[in-house]
């Protein structure tokens, strides 16, 4: 009862020289292949965010277009057009909110114990904002501007 039919019919009969075994689906070797494609467009991706590469749409929306960075003295009159103490390097109470859709999100940040670092990529350098964390864990930003 549990054997199976041969090609040519015989129960349990090896396959004659002429009749191959019937071939197996490849299936799976197709969505391996879609798999391993899908990675290698994520670890490109990864590697040009990684790099720093910022794209955008058009204003068109047809193509992507890179964006252009600021240079540190831009960033900064930006921000102390806004910020009363900005010019002297100090965050005085901004609201967490407000920075980021004002001067967008930052390019990369990092936190150690109770300081908080957001960094901005300028075309000449980057900016670190230092930040008092417990304070911005409540949408409240206080700390110094730095070069870096």
């Amino acid at each position: 009862m549990g054997d199976q039919l041969s090609p040519t019919g015989n129960a349990g009969a090896a396959p004659q020289p002429g009749n191959p075994q019937p071939h197996q689906s490849g299936a799976k070797n197709g969505c391996a292949g879609c798999a391993g494609l899908v990675v290698v467009f994520v670890v490109v991706f990864w590697i040009a965010d990684y790099a720093g590469c910022k794209w955008t749409q058009s204003q068109s929306g047809s193509s992507p277009v890179a964006v252009s960075r600021p240079t540190k003295a831009e960033w900064l009159a930006k921000v102390a057009g806004r910020y009363q103490y900005a010019q002297m390097r100090i965050i005085d109470n901004w609201r967490v909110n407000d920075s980021k859709s004002f001067m967008g999100e930052p390019d990369g940040t990092q936190s150690f114990g109770d300081h908080a670092f957001w960094y901005y990529d300028c075309s000449d350098g980057g900016i670190q904002l230092s930040m008092f964390a417990p304070n911005l864990a409540v949408g409240v930003m206080q700390g110094n501007i730095n070069d870096y």
